[in-house]
């Protein structure tokens, strides 16, 4: 889903497009139903943003420095084009709720979030945005060697968005959508392990690690929640063990889907389906409410046909008219 990285000095890697394609059909199930199917797929849903991010980091790590920054300032500048152009978009349907004089706290959220509520998935283009634009800081003051210990911050997200429900009994801080414990770790992790994989492919056994940690993952629910309040603990580390595996497992296999139509879609088309699959679902829970029915049964697949069409004419559009904008 990075809006500028799409070459670097590492070899093309088909099954990390394979991948965003994956997370974007994901990131769509966190957002729309998918009747009973629903709560298991989320569940393995919850990591596609933080795989987005590790691509993206993966992508951006060069070992020249200069590199690295000029590749996080042209990324971060795109990026914010494309907030600009998503929310002039989505305002219009979906509106800030309140007036901007009333509160500091509604400017909180159109940094954080990138509003209007009804695009609350924008705040994807601002946390990359901010996270660039810090690392990019980071390499022109020399300071890039710094950015392994970022990953740490994955773990103070564990305390605002994990575990704050059990200690506070509310629901996860604002600062979970955040470029602070959100963009800066995951894009840190996927340098790191740019600079790191020969070492990390030696060892063979990512796949069955990621097996383990998927099973590990849908244990509880297959179980009525018999393990709980354990598992609520673990369940933020077992995540993220499916995240890296998941990640490295692909690198281990950089040919699969070479060529597919599933590259295609995670390297052309996923950008714009996640930008864009706000609009379906404006228009079947606001418009069409006469197929609520139907839209809670196959809504996540529906929007994402839909979403999937949307972003093939666009980049057909661009293509045509010679930009690269969306």
């Amino acid at each position: 889903m990075n809006p500028s990285i799409t070459k670097c000095s590492h070899s093309e890697v088909a099954s990390l497009y394979v991948l965003k394609a994956l997370c974007a059909l994901f990131v769509v199930l966190l957002h729309a139903p998918l009747g009973i199917a629903t709560e298991y797929g989320r569940i393995l849903a919850a990591t596609a943003v933080p795989l987005f991010f590790m691509i993206t980091g993966y992508f951006l790590y060069s070992e020249d420095p200069n590199k690295v920054a000029a590749r996080a300032l042209k990324t971060a500048k795109k990026a914010i084009v494309l907030w600009l152009i998503c929310t002039l978009v989505y305002y219009p349907i979906a509106p800030i709720e309140g007036a901007l004089s009333e509160t500091y706290m509604l400017y909180l959220k159109l940094l954080i979030w990138g509003m209007p509520p009804a695009a609350g998935h924008l705040w994807y283009l601002m946390a990359l945005a901010q996270g660039m634009l810090v690392i990019a800081a980071l390499y022109r003051l020399g300071m890039g060697k710094l950015f392994p210990y970022l990953i740490a911050l994955w773990f103070l997200g564990f305390s605002v968005e994990d575990y704050r429900p059990i200690v506070f009994g509310s629901e996860p801080s604002v600062l979970s959508a955040n470029f602070i414990i959100k963009a800066l770790p995951c894009l840190a992790a996927g340098m790191w392990v740019a600079q790191r994989k020969m070492a990390l492919l030696q060892y063979k056994s990512w796949g069955i690690a990621l097996a383990c940690g998927i099973a590990l993952l849908y244990l509880d629910l297959f179980w009525g929640r018999s393990l709980l309040p354990s598992y609520i603990i673990l369940k933020p580390f077992i995540t993220t063990t499916v995240i890296f595996t998941a990640f490295v497992t692909c690198l281990q296999f950089p040919s699969w889907g070479h060529g597919s139509k599933v590259a295609y879609v995670g390297q052309a088309l996923s950008g714009n389906i996640y930008y864009w699959h706000g609009l379906p679902i404006i228009l079947f829970t606001q418009v069409l409410t006469q197929f609520s029915s139907q839209y809670e049964a196959y809504g996540a697949l529906i929007v994402f046909v839909m979403s999937l069409g949307f972003a093939y004419l666009i980049v057909k559009v661009q293509n045509r008219l010679g930009v690269c904008i969306l």
